[in-house]
C-alpha cells in the first residue's frame, strides 16, 4: 500500500512554502493569541457534533456547523439563493452591516456580491473536492471546478471552499489549481493550537480587510510569496551560472571522459550536455516542488532529489575532511537512478502501482537514446555537489543559505533561466596553461 506522510496544512502553490513556514512568524497575527479562545470554541462544537456531521445534509450542516464556524471567525454572511437562469455561491462574506444591507437590494443578481469580499460554497462532509475522468468538467459534480468559475463570474477576489473537514482559500488571481488547504479536525484531535493559527489567521474576517495600519493580512502574504519568488528568481539565475561551470569543470576533469579542454568542439559538446544536465536537476527540483512528484510517498522519497540535495547540504556543511572528493561517483550514480525512473515511469520498471507511481516523461529530457554523452561521460562528487547545492539552495533576505523554494516559482522562471545560459558561452583563461581546467570561465555571447 502507498503511504502518505500526512499534515493538517496542504499550500497548493498559493503562497509560498518558505514564507509560510518562516517570514509569515514575524507578522503581527502570530504575535497574538485570539486564535486560543477560537480553537476552543471550535472544538467544543465539533466533539459535540462529530458523530452526526457524516449523516447531515447539506443544508443540517451549514446550520448546525458551518454557521458557528463562521461566527466564531467574525464573518459577517449571507446567502443568494440561486434564480432558475442563474446559480450562485452559497454565501457572500460582507465588511459588515451595512454592505450586507445594500446587497439586499440585488439580491437574486450577479450584483449582489460587489460589496463583498469573498464568496464561500460547502458540501455535505467529507465530499471529495476534486473530481477527475468524466466528473472533471462537470461544475455540479466538481466544487473546486465550482467555487473558480464563480469566481470569475462576480467581483470578490477570494473564494472559501469546504466540505466541513477540509477547508480551502482560493485566490482569482492565480490558477484554478492554485489553492490552501487546512484539515480542521486533524488539528482539533490532535490538539495542534499552535497550527491552528494557519486556519484562524488565515479564514477570519479581519484578514480580508485593512487593517488600522492599512495592511490586508492575505495581501501581504500573498506580496511576501511574490517578493520571495523574485528575489529566489534573480539569485538562482546566478547561481545557475556558477552550477554550470562547476558540471563543465568536472566533465572536463574526469580523465576517462577523453575532453580535450582547449578543443572548441569539445567545449561546445560539454556545454551543451551541461546545460541539459542542469535542466534536468531544476526540472526534478521544480516538480518535487509543486508536488508533481510527490515527495509524501516513503518509496518515492527515498529515490527523490529531494533525498540527494539534503545529503550534499549535510557534506557541504560538514567537517571539510566528510566534504566529497572529485574520485567518488556516489551522487551521478544516484541521479541516474532518478532519471530512468522520471524516463521511463514506475510501471515500466516493473514497481506495482500501489507501491508509488510515476508517470514516464515523454518530452524526451531523460531520454538517454538522445542523449548519449550523458550516459557514458562521468563526473566526479565534488563537482556535481558544488552543482547541486547552488541549485538547491540560495541566500534569502540577507539570511543564511536555505533551501530554494521551488513551488513558488513558475515553468517561465525555469525557462527564462534556460534562455539565460543560452547567452553565455564556455571558454578558457589565455594564461598559457593546457591542463587546468580550474581555468574555464563563462563570457556572454550578447
Amino acid at each position: 500500500m502507498t503511504q502518505i506522510a500526512i499534515t493538517a496544512m496542504d499550500n497548493k502553490n498559493l503562497f509560498s512554502n518558505y514564507y509560510l513556514d518562516n517570514q509569515i512568524k514575524s507578522s503581527p497575527e502570530w504575535k497574538k493569541d485570539e486564535h486560543k479562545i477560537a480553537f476552543s470554541e471550535i472544538k467544543k462544537l465539533y466533539d459535540t457534533e462529530k458523530d452526526f456531521l457524516p449523516t447531515l445534509n447539506e443544508k443540517q450542516l451549514e446550520q448546525r456547523f458551518f454557521a458557528p464556524i463562521f461566527k466564531i471567525l467574525n464573518h459577517t454572511i449571507e446567502v443568494n439563493e440561486s434564480t432558475e437562469t442563474q446559480e450562485f455561491p452559497d454565501y457572500a462574506f460582507f465588511p459588515d452591516r451595512s454592505s450586507l444591507d445594500d446587497a439586499h437590494k440585488k439580491k437574486g443578481t450577479i450584483s449582489f456580491y460587489n460589496n463583498a469580499f469573498a464568496i464561500g460554497e460547502v458540501k455535505r462532509w467529507g465530499i471529495e473536492l476534486d473530481r477527475f475522468g468524466k466528473d472533471e468538467r462537470d461544475r455540479k459534480r466538481n466544487p473546486s471546478l465550482q467555487i473558480w468559475i464563480y469566481l470569475h463570474d462576480v467581483s470578490p477576489k477570494w473564494g472559501i471552499l469546504s466540505n466541513g473537514a477540509k477547508w480551502r482559500l482560493y485566490c482569482k488571481d492565480r490558477r484554478r489549481d492554485d489553492y490552501y488547504e487546512i484539515d480542521l479536525p486533524m488539528l482539533i484531535v490532535t490538539n495542534d493550537i499552535e497550527n491552528f493559527r494557519y486556519f484562524y489567521y488565515f479564514f477570519r474576517r479581519e484578514s480580508f480587510l485593512p487593517s488600522q495600519d492599512g495592511r490586508t493580512f492575505l495581501e501581504d502574504v500573498l506580496k511576501g510569496s511574490a517578493d520571495y519568488a523574485k528575489e529566489i528568481g534573480d539569485d538562482l539565475k546566478e547561481n545557475v551560472y556558477k552550477a554550470m561551470k562547476k558540471v563543465a569543470e568536472g566533465f572536463f576533469n574526469w580523465p576517462e571522459n577523453r575532453l580535450d579542454v582547449q578543443n572548441e568542439v569539445a567545449r561546445e559538446m560539454v556545454q551543451k550536455n551541461t546545460m541539459i544536465l542542469l535542466y534536468r536537476l531544476l526540472f526534478l527540483l521544480y516538480a518535487e516542488g509543486k508536488g508533481l512528484l510527490d515527495l509524501r510517498v516513503p518509496h518515492y522519497e527515498s529515490y527523490s532529489f529531494d533525498k540527494l540535495k539534503k545529503m550534499v547540504k549535510e557534506k557541504q556543511d560538514g567537517p571539510v575532511q566528510n566534504r566529497y572528493l572529485p574520485v567518488g561517483m556516489e551522487l551521478l550514480s544516484r541521479l541516474k537512478s532518478l532519471f530512468r525512473l522520471i524516463d521511463h515511469g514506475s510501471e515500466a520498471l516493473g514497481i506495482p502501482k500501489n507501491e508509488f507511481y510515476v508517470p514516464p516523461y515523454n518530452g524526451g529530457l531523460f531520454d538517454p537514446e538522445k542523449h548519449p554523452e550523458l550516459e557514458k561521460w562521468t563526473i566526479g562528487d565534488m563537482f556535481l555537489a558544488d552543482a547541486i547545492d547552488l541549485l538547491s539552495r540560495s541566500r534569502v533576505n540577507g539570511s543564511g543559505r536555505g533551501f530554494v523554494d521551488y513551488s513558488t516559482l513558475e515553468i517561465r522562471h525555469l525557462g527564462s533561466i534556460y534562455e539565460g545560459l543560452l547567452e553565455y558561452k564556455l571558454r578558457i583563461a589565455d594564461d598559457g596553461s593546457r591542463k587546468k581546467t580550474s581555468q574555464i570561465l563563462m563570457s556572454s555571447t550578447g
